[in-house]
């Protein structure tokens, strides 16, 4: 055994495993263009400075004074064979903590891909930004890959050479990669979860599903949220809610045998629920955030984490009396917490701001002919006020749209000004744009009545910002 290589960091495999990975079909196929003209100047994928920071840049100590030896010759003397044949060949660059992963599992890997003698990777999670996942044992990668994955632990890096037969074999991937190529992986284990066999539950049936001990629908549960972790992290959060919500499905339909187990089930169902909103509140889908708040506050109806989310996404929908009753409750119980305090002030500038436009809206929107009666007149502001009312809310398609269209004007040099027709926005899409408005550093005003009633948004000169 080589001795830069830890006995911990080595799993050995089974022959018969090895084998089967060398002779499966699958792995990771480029998709090649059979028009693609080999004299033309090929595009390039990655920016160039992207590529300066993950070239290939042997260590002093791969150095060697055997000139005979090619450079992937010199680094496998420095690495253990891991497939008992000298196929696939390891180094440990750094170790990683805990268990090794295991059969089946889900892992999320960061690599750079480098043929012999190139300095440049010719593939790159690294350089896309982007960390792939894999399910081992479904012929998703490289025979030597899968190989070297099943000796690592979580936040191990690692530096392998994998010879022809465990990648891409005699005929390569031309133009790309070469015939016979030896190929050397830079590879990072950035996190795995045991799979437990979610596809299988996935094609039972109600009865089968039902006939699943508790203990064993938490292994499916617990898969799920780790994956919906993982997500999260990277900001995923429409893949992040789609996971915590097919965990709370499995949850939800599942019926307890004691107290113990009810204990557990709604405290899973309380973080997942939890998640769910905030996810939901990270992408502004306030109507999924009020639905899981609610959900989570039937199990902990006290739960400051959530009045403080539900009062956040009844603001944001201009529910106003609604979200200060809860923002309240919530500081109640926690009076120093800066966020509830700070939102509980963007309530008051929002409630000051629309009193100003529903005044606005009155005056200019709705004002009747001066020969009408008291009676009348009453009429027609109770239904100009219920009109108000029911328009306070906002989509998120309509914050998208509002937001779009200020950032274009923004970058448009040639435009200072720019109209904003008004007459069938509700109160609250013209409190939306004014708030917007003022966010982008851009004056919002209302002109005209009746049928000529719009917004003028205007650019506000640097100096007059200054002042």
């Amino acid at each position: 055994m080589n001795p830069n290589m830890s006995d911990e960091a080595t799993v050995c495999l089974k022959e018969k495993d090895i084998q089967k990975l060398r002779e499966s079909e699958g792995g990771v196929e480029f998709e090649v263009d059979e028009y693609q003209n080999a004299d033309e100047e090929e595009e390039e994928a990655f920016p160039p400075e992207d590529i300066l920071n993950n070239v290939y840049i042997p260590d002093e100590e791969d150095e060697d004074d055997d000139d005979e030896l090619s450079p992937f010759q010199k680094l496998a003397r420095k690495m253990e064979d891991i497939s008992g044949d000298g196929g696939v060949k390891k180094r440990v660059l750094h170790p990683g903590g805990g268990s090794v992963v295991p059969e089946g599992a889900i892992v999320r890997v960061h690599y750079n891909a480098f043929l012999e003698y190139a300095d440049e990777p010719y593939d790159s999670t690294r350089l896309r930004n982007a960390p792939e996942r894999y399910k081992l044992g479904q012929n998703q990668l490289l025979p030597g890959l899968e190989i070297c994955i099943r000796t690592m632990k979580k936040g191990e890096l690692a530096q392998l050479l994998v010879s022809p037969d465990y990648a891409y074999g005699k005929l390569g991937v031309e133009p790309r990669i070469p015939g016979n190529s030896t190929v050397m992986f830079k590879l990072e284990l950035m996190n795995f979860v045991e799979h437990a066999g979610i596809e299988d539950y996935d094609m039972m049936t109600k009865e089968e599903r039902d006939k699943i001990e508790f203990s064993d629908i938490l292994k499916f549960v617990e898969v799920e949220r780790q994956l919906g972790l993982q997500v999260y992290k990277e900001r995923a959060f429409h893949k992040a809610f789609g996971h915590y919500k097919k965990a709370a499905i499995m949850l939800e339909s599942r019926h307890v045998k004691d107290e113990e187990e009810e204990k557990v089930h709604r405290g899973k169902l309380f973080t997942l629920y939890s998640n769910m909103a905030v996810c939901a509140s990270k992408q502004n889908k306030f109507n999924l955030v009020m639905t899981y708040c609610n959900k989570g506050r039937e199990i902990e109806p006290n739960n400051v984490k959530l009045l403080f989310l539900q009062g956040k996404a009844h603001r944001r929908s201009s529910h106003f009396e609604v979200a200060r009753d809860m923002l309240k409750r919530a500081q109640r119980m926690n009076p120093n917490n800066t966020e509830i305090n700070k939102e509980l002030q963007e309530l008051d500038k929002d409630i000051k701001k629309f009193s100003l436009v529903e005044k606005d809206m009155y005056q200019k929107m709705f004002s009747k002919p001066t020969g009408q009666s008291a009676e009348e007149k009453e009429k027609e502001n109770m239904k100009a006020k219920k009109k108000l009312e029911k328009n306070l809310n906002v989509t998120d398609d309509f914050q998208k749209m509002v937001e779009e269209k200020l950032l274009e004007f923004i970058k448009d040099d040639l435009q200072d000004d720019m109209p904003f027709p008004a007459l069938n926005l509700s109160v609250g899409e013209i409190a939306c744009i004014m708030e917007k408005c003022e966010n982008l550093g851009l004056d919002c005003k209302q002109i005209g009545s009746g049928q000529h009633y719009r917004l003028k948004i205007t650019k506000i000169k640097k100096e007059e910002a200054a002042k």
